[in-house]
């Protein structure tokens, strides 16, 4: 359901549908990822405080996760924290060096460019 609002662009439903998921979600896989798709959605929405909050607990279960590491750097970017921005940036490069994660067909970012 929240990845039908995401493409929807109904971002506020899209958060809650996320809410209510990570309500529910207990694998911590998931969770990261659940944690990781709101963030997205609340950076679009300008909600830096949260999305950062997310993405930091979404890297406390995946540290690994190139996708998680890129959403973030594309947030930090967006509340103007270029340095902390490129740090993140270097890490899901160093994860995923061939740039396989991200161009994954079930990875999508809103809007698209949020990828480069």
């Amino acid at each position: 359901l929240a990845v039908s609002y995401a493409k929807l662009g109904r971002r506020a439903d899209e958060i809650a549908a996320y809410g209510e998921y990570l309500r529910r979600e207990t694998d911590t896989s998931n969770r990261a990822r659940g944690l990781s798709n709101r963030a997205e959605s609340e950076v679009a929405m300008e909600q830096y405080t949260e999305a950062l909050r997310d993405y930091r607990f979404a890297l406390e279960l995946s540290p690994e996760d190139p996708v998680i590491h890129w959403g973030y750097a594309v947030a930090l970017d967006r509340t103007g924290d270029p340095a902390a921005s490129g740090s993140e940036a270097k890490i899901a490069i160093r994860l995923d060096p061939l740039d396989e994660q991200l161009h994954k067909p079930s990875v999508f970012f809103v809007p698209g460019y949020d990828r480069y």
